[in-house]
């Protein structure tokens, strides 16, 4: 019989997702920044790693971490864009990287209507856009700053 050690920098798989792993036999599943719901719109930078999955069901200790995992870049997907907003609105400022080119559901969205959608969830969340350095061009998009409304 044959034991495997477990190298003392490997990660546990995480508990919270053997339920996953069950329905997911000879797959993969993805651990995911719990700032994010895990039922929403994902961000690649949101991604820590995924875990191969046996055919039986059961973790198979294999992974690959994510080398973008919170690597921030320009999102075009409004979704993902609000996404990351939700997942950063415990903090006092959400700072979004627009991409110049929106889409939703996979079709090309007119900037100043994605933009409209993208402000008015970040306003709903209680914020406002920041004063100073409110948007700056950055190399493939836009830069956004809101502050939480007092």
């Amino acid at each position: 019989m044959w034991f495997r050690r477990k190298r003392a920098d490997q990660p546990e798989f995480p508990a919270e997702l053997l339920a996953e792993a069950r329905r997911f036999p000879g797959g993969h599943v993805y651990e995911i920044d719990p700032g994010f719901d895990r039922d929403g719109a994902i961000p690649t930078h949101a991604i820590r790693r995924g875990w191969e999955i046996g055919a039986d069901g059961t973790p198979t200790g294999q992974y690959t971490d994510n080398p973008n995992y919170m690597v921030r870049q320009a999102l075009g997907d409004i979704d993902q864009l609000i996404a990351d907003a939700r997942a950063q609105s415990r903090h006092p400022e959400i700072e979004l990287l627009v991409a110049h080119d929106l889409r939703r559901d996979n079709e090309p969205v007119p900037s100043e209507i994605g933009l409209s959608v993208i402000v008015d969830e970040i306003a709903a969340l209680g914020f406002l856009p920041a004063e100073s350095e409110r948007i700056s061009v950055i190399e493939d998009g836009r830069r956004y700053r809101f502050r939480r409304a007092t």
